[in-house]
């Protein structure tokens, strides 16, 4: 067994012990805001859906390219994001990549599930940077 399959088993077994936890669930819960099938994501904290096994979790903001508030831009801009996610039935890891601008991806289907960002949050302001933890992304997880 290679290197690879060895980390994915032991992070699959990590993950499975960590979301089993109440208490961990408790703060899953509590960190991430959810919203009928909306869903606001810190970066970095993952949800769990017990109902439909599957982990997401905000990896990243790759791009922050928003014209911020006060500014007068020539366009809009876009902020991307990385999402991963774990279907723990299958033990499938998914890495994609969302769009706040409507001219690129701003959803993905994984595994029968769609991915859609509506927002991110906090909104960029002109001479200011935020903290990576700062970060929210509204996604709607729909069942196709």
């Amino acid at each position: 067994m290679n290197y690879k399959n060895r980390l994915t088993i032991f992070t699959f077994i990590l993950l499975t012990t960590i979301f089993t936890s109440c208490n961990t669930f408790q703060y899953l819960l509590k960190n991430n805001e959810i919203q009928s099938d909306t869903v606001v994501l810190r970066q970095g904290i993952p949800l769990y859906d017990a109902t439909n096994r599957f982990i997401v979790v905000l990896d990243s903001v790759l791009s922050d390219s928003r014209c911020p508030k006060g500014v007068v831009c020539v366009w809009e801009g876009n902020a991307e994001v990385r999402l991963k996610t774990i279907m723990t039935l299958y033990n499938k890891k998914n890495i994609f990549r969302l769009n706040t601008n409507p001219q690129f991806t701003q959803d993905t289907i994984i595994n029968n599930y769609r991915f859609k960002l509506l927002e991110l949050n906090p909104y960029p302001e002109n001479g200011k940077t935020f903290p990576h933890y700062n970060y929210r992304a509204t996604i709607v997880i729909e069942k196709q």
